[in-house]
């Protein structure tokens, strides 16, 4: 896990540029390793937990 640092940037598109960076100096296991990290805190580590939910829901309007 990387140290964290607080800074102030000035602006969104600076601060969207400096995420850049940061992902393409991961290498692509750190990055799917994030992506699971992402994913459990989202849905949880439970068995009926593992799968990602459906997310297209088809609903009859009255």
């Amino acid at each position: 896990m990387p140290e964290w640092k607080l800074e102030v940037l000035q602006g969104f598109e600076e601060a969207e540029r400096r995420d850049r960076e940061e992902m393409w100096a991961m290498t692509p296991n750190e990055r799917m390793a994030l992506l699971a990290e992402l994913r459990r805190s989202g849905y949880g580590d439970g068995p009926d937990e593992t799968a990602f939910p459906g997310i297209l829901e088809v609903s009859r309007l009255a």
